[in-house]
């Protein structure tokens, strides 16, 4: 809701993507499996879902770009050790290069995300043909004013359309709009970086969860013991060099779709074949089919989230 791009919200966060915004495509009904990373991720880089979420534990999609020949990278400003990291990192390592800047929670980390972008230029300029190169970003993680420098302070006023006028809402709104005003900025760089690059190149940009803000109710934060609407939408982007690379793709940026099946649309985008790939559940696929968006074990996102979430 936050996200400029969306034309949800009062403030324009993201100047940068709006300026190049006839050259993304961007969805607009794509929701995360959870309201926490490891229950995400683990979700979204593996063949585990809802139905089956056993199958996470039957590889990757680092593993199976390692074998269909790609040069893999993970660079995260995340720490590699913790309850809710250490599962992400088990995956991460996969990867053939890696590097982790973060060594703290992410409440009192102060590495920005903008660390991040060297060790992509070398990625970038690594000889491999094929890569697949992931960037974790901290993004827009509590302590929002931990995670911008200071000349992406430029939210300071009392938002205009504030549920709860409070200095604690204004604060915490403030800050949050700042870090997604600073994510705009690192994106774009994302994007700019790609467009250097002699190599043909596809960039897709998302949240692994939403997050609440003092919207429908007085909290700051994201988790599945109290979760809100905001805390599952979420930003999907991409942005490609080449129309080649995604001929035969369908774009219907309308599709209702939930992370859990990331696995298969990444694969989709690397042109990976394989047994464990099905284009049933990718979502620029034409064979694509909708299925029930399931959350918290047992809610129809769509049927009943609304109702249910009202506080």
């Amino acid at each position: 809701k936050h996200f400029g791009l969306y034309n949800r919200y009062e403030r324009q966060t993201t100047p940068l993507l709006r300026s190049i915004q006839e050259e993304l495509i961007v969805f607009d009904s794509i929701i995360s499996p959870h309201a926490y990373s490891v229950g995400s991720i683990t979700k979204m880089l593996t063949p585990g879902n809802y139905e089956q979420p056993e199958k996470k534990f039957e590889g990757s999609i680092l593993q199976l770009a390692n074998a269909a020949g790609f040069e893999t990278f993970w660079f995260s400003n995340q720490r590699p050790v913790g309850v809710y990291e250490s599962a992400i990192t088990k995956m991460a390592k996969a990867a053939k290069h890696q590097q982790f800047l973060s060594t703290e929670i992410a409440s009192v980390a102060i590495e920005r995300d903008g660390d991040l972008l060297p060790h992509l230029d070398n990625a970038i300029d690594d000889e491999a043909k094929r890569k697949l190169i992931v960037l974790h970003f901290l993004g827009t993680h509590t302590s929002y004013d931990r995670r911008y420098p200071e000349k992406f302070n430029i939210y300071t006023e009392t938002p205009k359309t504030a549920t709860f006028d409070t200095s604690a809402a204004t604060e915490a709104i403030n800050s949050y709009d700042n870090a997604v005003h600073y994510q705009d900025f690192l994106i774009h760089e994302v994007i700019q970086r790609a467009k250097k690059s002699e190599a043909p190149t596809v960039v897709l940009y998302m949240s692994d969860h939403g997050e609440e803000v003092y919207g429908s109710i007085e909290f700051a934060g994201h988790t599945d013991d109290n979760p809100t609407q905001d805390m599952f939408e979420v930003p999907f982007l991409l942005w490609t060099s080449d129309n080649s690379l995604t001929e035969g793709f369908t774009f219907k940026t309308e599709r209702k779709y939930m992370m859990d099946d990331l696995f298969h649309s990444l694969a989709d985008l690397m042109k990976i074949h394989s047994a464990e790939v099905d284009s049933t559940r990718s979502l620029f696929h034409q064979a694509w089919k909708p299925r029930p968006r399931i959350i918290l074990d047992s809610v129809d996102y769509d049927t009943q989230f609304l109702k249910r979430m009202v506080p």
